[in-house]
């Protein structure tokens, strides 16, 4: 990072002059006093070089060390129970939101599901015919309102079923890549079971850390330079995103956040 300030460059000539008697510049010993009066003083000639007055840069920067990071680093959890049946990404893969990573085995859930089904439909059955008894004074408001929960609580339970059996697939919550697989074909996964990592590579981020007397250099949407390890020699553009309010007291230090376009790392 660097703010630019242009000032003229003088080159200026360093003149020097050289002086001395006449046998000086002959090559003589003689030093008579008549040389004093009558001799030519003569003065030896230097080359001078000179340049034109041009315009140049000067830089001022900061120069910190830090890590690329992805902006968001998510892990993915398993919300069901089962075994891994099939596998869908690979570390590496570039992913969408809400693709399947892994599948789980369906044969118990939908089986769970057929009998939420059937439950549901005895439960209109019973609720319908026990309304029309109500409407003849044939049966007890207890009665009615039983039949009426009783539909209602099928219905919940058929959509938990679903709720399972959707959760059976595994999906990324973001668009990203995959960094980590964390699960194999026939492994037990439990419910909570970080099974894959996405990460989300647009842009990379480096989060450094600036004294504070130096953030007067700083500000938001400012060019920044990168070097990494791998590639040395090569630069790569950046833009400083945010800028923290406070200062860490323990360091004097501002956490300053750059962000680096993937494309050019």
């Amino acid at each position: 990072m660097k703010g630019w300030s242009k000032v003229p460059l003088v080159a200026l000539a360093g003149l020097l002059l050289g002086c001395g008697d006449d046998e000086a510049a002959d090559g003589t010993g003689g030093g008579g006093a008549g040389n004093w009066g009558g001799g030519e003083r003569k003065e030896a000639a230097l080359p001078v070089k000179t340049e034109a007055v041009t315009k140049g840069e000067i830089t001022r920067f900061i120069e910190t060390h830090s890590r690329l990071e992805a902006e968001r680093w998510v892990e993915v959890v398993s919300r069901a129970q089962g075994l891994a049946q099939r596998l869908a990404a690979e570390e590496g893969d570039q992913v969408r939101a809400g693709q399947i990573l892994v599948q789980l085995e369906k044969e118990e859930l939908l089986l769970q599901m057929e009998q939420a089904k059937v439950a549901v439909s005895q439960a209109q059955s019973t609720f319908e015919r026990t309304q029309t008894l109500h409407e003849r004074q044939l049966v007890s408001q207890e009665e009615f309102e039983n039949a009426r929960n009783q539909q209602e609580n099928t219905a919940v339970a058929l959509r938990e079923a679903q709720l399972r059996l959707d959760y059976a697939d595994i999906r990324a919550p973001i668009d990203g890549v995959v960094m980590m697989r964390n699960v194999e074909r026939g492994d037990l996964v439990r419910t909570n079971d970080a099974v894959f990592v996405v990460a989300d590579l647009e842009p990379l981020q480096a989060r450094i850390r600036v004294p504070e007397k130096r953030m007067s250099q700083l500000r938001p949407q400012q060019a920044a330079r990168i070097t990494v390890d791998p590639v040395p020699g090569r630069v790569f553009s950046g833009t400083v995103r945010m800028i923290s309010p406070g200062v860490d007291p323990t360091s004097g230090t501002v956490k300053v956040t750059v962000d680096v376009p993937p494309e050019g790392v």
